[in-house]
């Protein structure tokens, strides 16, 4: 018998607060709709860049040929995703965010502006490397690698600033 009050307690309960949560503010769902195309357009160019990059390899190859060709085809993936990158960081720039975003909004296009400058400079680094170790290792100890994780981070705050909100968006973050 109490397990039944408790569970009719505890569903009046869910009800109740579900039933109470704001649809977000026409203002706030707009800018976060705006987001979430900018988002989906990087993922698909970035969904882009990698198959058309993965269709040179010849998974037959040997080792040595492979890794070498694998080389040439994550470098012309990284040229591509800087060039995403910067594009998207530009599209989020050109959002005009509402007042309970302009914060949030500010780190990402700051954070996001400083990856596009460290994700140039690698580039320059990478020119000269053929061994795919050495790649790894640039690519992973590189000023990018941490700001793709604070870039991931801001990503986070939004999707959680428009829970807040009551909007809905799906930004994908971290993927």
């Amino acid at each position: 018998m109490m397990r039944r009050i408790a569970l009719v307690i505890g569903l009046v309960v869910l009800t109740t607060s579900c039933a109470t949560t704001t649809p977000a503010d026409a203002e706030i769902q707009a800018y976060f709709d705006q987001v979430q195309d900018a988002a989906e357009r990087y993922n698909e160019r970035l969904d882009e860049a990698e198959t058309a990059s993965e269709a040179g390899l010849d998974q037959s190859a040997d080792d040595g040929t492979f890794d070498a060709d694998l080389v040439v085809a994550l470098k012309q993936l990284y040229s591509d995703g800087v060039v995403i990158t910067r594009d998207f960081v530009a599209d989020l720039a050109a959002i005009n965010p509402p007042a309970e975003a302009v914060d949030e909004h500010a780190e990402t296009i700051d954070i996001g502006s400083q990856l596009v400058t460290a994700l140039e400079a690698l580039g320059t680094e990478l020119t000269d490397i053929d061994q795919l170790e050495v790649l790894q290792t640039a690519v992973g100890q590189s000023q990018a690698a941490a700001l793709i994780v604070d870039f991931d981070r801001t990503c986070i705050v939004l999707e959680a600033l428009a829970i807040e909100n009551g909007a809905r968006v799906e930004l994908n973050c971290g993927g």
